[in-house]
């Protein structure tokens, strides 16, 4: 199995200069057959973890902004 921790595809630098991401190598792992496990933004599981660090925060009260409509949203 592949475990994907930032499913994010494509990081660009404020030069322009754009690098590939490990979500990359995650969906051509998929394309080729292979199982996949997801755990970063945006999946349920890292928030969740995320909570148990800050017990006394209600889920409704919290906010998170990203900057990429396919992992952040």
């Amino acid at each position: 199995p592949f475990y994907c921790v930032n499913p994010d595809k494509l990081i660009v630098k404020q030069t322009g200069a754009e690098f590939l991401c490990a979500g990359v190598v995650a969906e051509k792992y998929k394309e080729l057959g292979g199982k996949v496990h997801y755990f970063g933004k945006p999946f349920k599981d890292i928030y969740d973890l995320a909570f148990t660090y800050v017990p006394n925060v209600e889920k409704q009260d919290v906010l998170c902004i990203g900057d990429s409509m396919e992992t952040d949203i």
